[in-house]
């Protein structure tokens, strides 16, 4: 190859990278791939295109480049982490797992490849398999900071509190810029309760890395914990640049706050189904400002929000979407509405009953009736936190005098076999049903799912069993919500101790229910 060759595919490399630090990644993928018509076969070149393409946007081609850059060089590990890193990034954490796999065969001690897999494991939510991998990163390299940053995400993920904040200091020890360390530890402090100590630490990760959405949704949830709704409702919008928390993309222009007189305005509901039922009290507020509110549901709540006021229509799933002037994400209108602590829209009843819902209970028989949830979705990240296992509610079922209702849906539904819990979940077909058999109870238990509130906006008794680091919605401390004024909160005095709360609802039940002993 000529030397002037060399020497010009050196100068394209030297400017694509000083592009690329510029944040213009078109342009240092061109100088790349004229660096390639000199270098066609140099591993590092492809890599480098690679790794350009992907933060420009172009991920299909990224991993071709990068796929190509491992095929010249297969011994070479940094160049497949790379790829496993780009398949990651792109939500392609089975892939992923099994490129830092392969690696793995051939060195298991490589941290690097540790580290990720632990993470992609951790992504796709195997949080138990996640741990092994990053432990062994930091029992070979103790001091890296990202396996120990890594190591303490699991670790507060498996509640392990106090491990996982020094297992951030460790990180930060090493490396006092780490943002994303810096906002871990923020999360870790978060579940201690500390949370000025966790909002301080959140603003550092931000003056670090001020355009991550991850950090900024960190400082968010921090700042809603602590009733800072004001603040917090303004970061909560940066969940919109984060892949897994955005909202739907509508055509048109958003509401802003403005004036609404006369206006369509289309509200698409978004996140989980718990979310959707909070946040339905805002549909109302705007109607009352003159707009005309139609409503894009999920499917299991369509029925339900028809009885919404001023919902003047609800479409979910295939329904086509009517035609509107602005369009709002649901959970953006706490902001809009200037919401804070003191100015919540706690009116309840929102919801009803649909017209001709049948209740799935049929006619008590004279005992007060409760019905129980004592399990969220599996797949929530905070699941193994906040579900309660079945067998930690028998002192509670054990007392007489009351008729369990079973409102537990899914899998975990069966764990209350053989007791007298009755099981409803074959009935429970929509939460319009669900909403019906929540109006012949006396009163509803649970854990912090969509049923809880669904009772809270029924305007019915409804107690809630709360993780000693509480979601944070449900604040801190109290023992009501400013949220639904018919809902108590039972909580965790330490991380685990659901014995605790279960004994304290036997005591109230026993003391509040009718015949109950």
């Amino acid at each position: 190859m000529a030397p002037e060759n060399t020497s010009e595919a050196a100068d394209a490399i030297r400017r694509a990278e000083q592009l690329a630090v510029a944040g213009d990644f078109a342009g240092a993928a061109d100088l790349y791939r004229a660096a390639l018509k000199h270098h066609p076969l140099e591993p590092d070149i492809w890599n480098l295109l690679g790794l350009a393409l992907l933060d420009g946007g172009e991920g299909d081609e990224a991993l071709q480049c990068l796929e190509k850059a491992t095929m010249l060089a297969p011994d070479r590990a940094e160049l497949k982490i790379g790829w496993g890193i780009a398949l990651q990034r792109l939500g392609r954490e089975e892939e992923a797992i099994a490129v830092y796999r392969e690696v793995l065969d051939a060195d298991p001690e490589n941290v690097s490849a540790l580290t990720n897999i632990g993470v992609a494991l951790l992504t796709g939510g195997l949080v138990d398999d996640a741990l092994p991998p990053l432990e062994k990163a930091v029992a070979l390299a103790p001091d890296d900071p990202a396996a120990c940053a890594n190591f303490g995400v699991v670790l507060q993920r498996l509640g392990r509190t106090e491990a996982a904040i020094a297992s951030f200091e460790t990180a930060l020890a090493t490396d006092p810029d780490y943002g994303e360390a810096w906002s871990g530890l923020g999360v870790a402090l978060l579940d201690a309760l500390e949370l000025d100590w966790s909002r301080a630490a959140h603003e550092r990760a931000m003056a670090i890395d001020p355009d991550n959405p991850g950090v900024h949704w960190n400082l968010a949830m921090a700042l809603l914990l602590a009733g800072d709704y004001r603040r917090g409702f303004e970061e909560f919008e940066w969940r919109r640049k984060t892949p897994r928390l955005a909202p739907r993309t509508f055509e048109g222009p958003e509401w802003d706050g403005g004036e609404v007189e006369g206006l369509t305005v289309l509200v698409h509901v978004e996140q989980g189904i718990g979310d959707a039922i909070q946040f339905a009290r805002y549909v109302p507020l705007l109607a009352a400002r003159g707009a005309r509110v139609a409503v894009a549901a999920h499917w299991r709540l369509a029925e339900l929000f028809r009885t919404l006021d001023g919902a003047a229509e609800v479409v979910s799933g295939d329904d086509p979407v009517p035609d509107y002037d602005l369009q709002v994400p649901l959970l953006s209108l706490p902001r809009l509405f200037e919401t804070d602590l003191d100015s919540i829209p706690a009116e309840v009843p929102y919801l009803a009953v649909p017209p001709g819902t049948g209740s799935p209970i049929g006619a008590k028989a004279g005992m007060s009736r409760i019905g129980l949830v004592w399990a969220g979705n599996p797949r929530h990240a905070n699941d193994r936190n906040r579900s309660c296992p079945f067998t930690e509610l028998a002192p509670l079922i054990d007392l007489d005098g009351i008729e369990w209702v079973g409102l537990q849906v899914g899998g975990r539904a069966g764990d209350a076999a053989g007791t007298p819990v009755r099981d409803l979940s074959d009935d429970l077909t929509s939460f319009a049903v669900t909403a019906a058999a929540i109006e012949a109870l006396d009163l509803v238990i649970s854990v912090d799912t969509a049923v809880a509130h669904l009772a809270g906006a029924l305007a019915r008794p409804v107690w809630l069993l709360l993780p000693a680091a509480p979601d944070w919605r449900w604040l801190t401390e109290r023992t009501d919500s400013p949220w639904y004024p018919t809902m108590r909160l039972f909580r965790q005095s330490t991380p685990g101790d659901w014995p605790g709360v279960v004994g304290a609802l036997r005591e109230a039940v026993a003391a509040e229910l009718p015949g109950a002993c």
